[in-house]
């Protein structure tokens, strides 16, 4: 393992996925880049988004993190950790978009490119099959949501 130095770190670029999970913050210009045609089009999505753990989406966040977890699109869950809230930040996003009525395949594939960058997101483009198919099952997840036996 290499000795890494504060000056070596100020160099790294950082998903917004990984920044999530770090402690403090993450200068912006230390995230990886996104286009600009995607951060226009993905932002006003987000115009009132807050991001503190709301009450008002827990409920429906905790049910697309198991999802995620579960489909783990980007082969980052360790499954003997059971750690399945690796995909928290884009399981909030992803509520919110669903309460919002914004979650649609564009958006859903601009996530994963703001989230980690397009050239590993494993979804190619807004009408690539497997974004499609995820539209289908966290509609689903949203629809379950709305009833009382949802938990």
């Amino acid at each position: 393992m290499s000795d890494m130095t504060d000056q070596d770190l100020s160099e790294v670029s950082y998903t917004r996925h990984a920044a999530f999970w770090i402690n403090g913050n993450v200068p912006v210009e230390q995230q990886s880049e996104v286009s600009g045609a995607i951060q226009e089009f993905f932002y006003p999505h987000f115009r009132d988004y807050i991001h503190a753990n709301p009450s008002n989406r827990e409920n429906i966040r905790l049910a697309i993190e198991k999802y995620l977890y579960e489909e783990d699109p980007m082969g980052i869950c360790l499954k003997d950790a059971k750690n399945v809230d690796e995909y928290r930040p884009e399981a909030d996003l992803i509520a919110w978009l669903l309460l919002t009525g914004s979650l649609n395949p564009k958006t859903l594939w601009a996530l994963w490119i703001l989230q980690f960058h397009e050239g590993i997101s494993p979804y190619k483009g807004e009408q690539d099959p497997k974004i499609l198919a995820m539209i289908e099952s966290l509609n689903q997840i949203y629809i379950a949501s709305k009833s009382k036996d949802f938990r």
